[in-house]
């Protein structure tokens, strides 16, 4: 993989995965075209590693919050590169403030229970609370 990245972009093997994963999230919450899911059905597919059956496992979602997920996901993974990347947290609130804006129930993999975006932006923090803000505020996107 190295050497492919190497031929592609090698200016890239010298940034953090954190920022790349952030960036990658941040196309995923406007919505690039290059990310866009299949337009020929009325749901989109996110994918889990099930590492007990060693094999991946479909989750459909409604389209209209597909990219929202997605930059939740992601942000989780820039997170689990760097801890400390705090960024990612305040585009998560976003996308979670969005998600919710869709009017739908969150898929399954959330899990019974699952807390809504208000009760992660309460326990996250004023500072991610600040960058979520910013964020809305920028993009005139009253429901974040």
């Amino acid at each position: 993989a190295g050497q492919s990245i190497q031929q592609i972009d090698p200016a890239v093997l010298k940034i953090p995965s954190a920022q790349l994963f952030y960036g990658l999230a941040e196309n995923y919450y406007y919505h690039a075209q290059s990310l866009a899911p299949a337009e020929d059905a009325d749901f989109s597919n996110i994918w889990f590693w099930d590492s007990a059956g060693q094999r991946l496992v479909r989750e459909k979602v409604n389209k209209s919050y597909f990219n929202e997920l997605m930059v939740m996901r992601v942000c989780e993974w820039a997170l689990k590169a760097d801890a400390g990347f705090g960024q990612a947290i305040g585009l998560w609130l976003a996308a979670y403030f969005k998600a919710e804006s869709a009017d739908f129930d969150m898929p399954n993999y959330f899990g019974p229970g699952h807390a809504d975006a208000t009760v992660y932006a309460t326990t996250a923090g004023a500072e991610y609370l600040h960058q979520a803000l910013a964020r809305a505020i920028k993009d005139e996107n009253a429901y974040v």
